[in-house]
């Protein structure tokens, strides 16, 4: 029978096994009194210690950890004070185990520490079981993930085009700014839709793209989109088909069409003006009958103004000098104008 680090009367091979166990976890471990000092530590604890060079004494056992995390805290540490409350506060029994992750920065790296403290249920005097483990990695994961999503809400919220983002059932799942003013909804509005519901002609859209879309990873297509006010606009999509590890989404870059196919009604409404007044110069050059010439005029400039019947009224001397006038119709029969 031996007694170890504040453990009586407990046998060398417990003890021993006890140790290993103590040893087999990668956190630095130390086990607590009440007062707060330390009976027993692990490899780990007795690893850190060595490559930072902290020179304590067999390893820190005997020493109080408590009045050390006190030294801190007058030192001015702030993670200190908030440790050696939660300490006494396990101590005293007001609470069963405390939690703090904390900075430990060396000078050649960034680290992050838990520092963790529970009550062990052990028979006779009290025992607490203080650990502190190394979460860098999870950490600098963390700020990796937080500036990639900071980055992606940056483009995601700048772009000009409208970007949806769908489940493989159309059902949207984000919108940015731009979808919101190109639509007229809100971003919650937009959540409560699904994409059938604001693509017009949405049964053959959905038949067309959502059932189909599995066997393609991009696509491009025309479409026309019902605003929240009712006006339809015509739209370019480019959807994107992304894997995640919960499923399948879409990402849809949305472009407004409406002044482009204006551009393009326009231009062909310019060039049919120009064919109408090429013709029409034509006919000047070619037609040496008044009357035939008057009908072909009036037929061209009705159509070169998109205008359904039109008219044109003239006069004309005829053999004693007098005028009378004379008319030629477009789009309608000069009978339906006779008495």
């Amino acid at each position: 029978m031996t007694t170890i680090n504040g453990f009586a009367n407990q046998p060398a091979q417990t003890m021993d096994l006890f140790q290993a166990a103590l040893d087999a976890f990668p956190a630095h471990i130390a086990i607590l009194d009440t007062a707060g000092a330390i009976v027993a530590v692990n490899a780990a604890w007795r690893g850190f210690g060595a490559e930072n060079e902290l020179s304590l004494a067999n390893d820190g056992i005997g020493a109080n950890y408590l009045d050390a995390c006190q030294c801190a805290v007058a030192s001015g540490d702030e993670h200190a004070m908030t440790i050696a409350q939660g300490m006494q506060e396990v101590i005293s029994g007001q609470r069963t185990s405390f939690v703090l992750e904390y900075p430990c920065h060396a000078p050649h790296e960034r680290r992050w520490f838990a520092f963790r403290m529970s009550r062990l249920h052990t028979p006779g005097d009290a025992r607490f079981l203080v650990s502190h483990e190394n979460v860098t990695s999870q950490r600098l994961a963390e700020e990796t993930a937080s500036a990639n999503e900071a980055r992606y809400q940056a483009v995601f919220s700048g772009v000009g085009d409208a970007i949806l983002v769908t489940d493989d059932r159309g059902n949207y799942l984000d919108a940015n700014p731009a979808a919101e003013q190109l639509l007229g909804y809100s971003r919650e509005e937009l959540l409560a839709h699904a994409a059938p519901e604001i693509v017009a002609g949405a049964q053959s859209w959905e038949s067309q793209e959502i059932d189909h879309a599995p066997d393609r990873l991009a696509w491009r297509n025309d479409l026309e989109l019902v605003r929240r006010d009712g006006e339809i606009i015509p739209v370019e999509a480019l959807a994107t088909q992304v894997m995640l590890p919960q499923g399948k989404i879409y990402v849809s870059a949305i472009r407004d069409m409406t002044r482009h196919r204006r551009a393009e009604t326009q231009l062909r409404e310019e060039r049919e003006a120009l064919a109408i007044i090429n013709e029409v110069g034509r006919l000047l050059s070619a037609e040496l009958n008044l009357d035939v010439l008057m009908q072909e005029v009036t037929d061209a400039a009705t159509g070169l103004t998109g205008a359904d019947m039109g008219a044109f009224f003239y006069n004309s001397l005829d053999d004693r000098g007098e005028f009378y006038t004379l008319y030629t119709i477009a789009g309608a029969a000069a009978a339906d104008f006779q008495d």
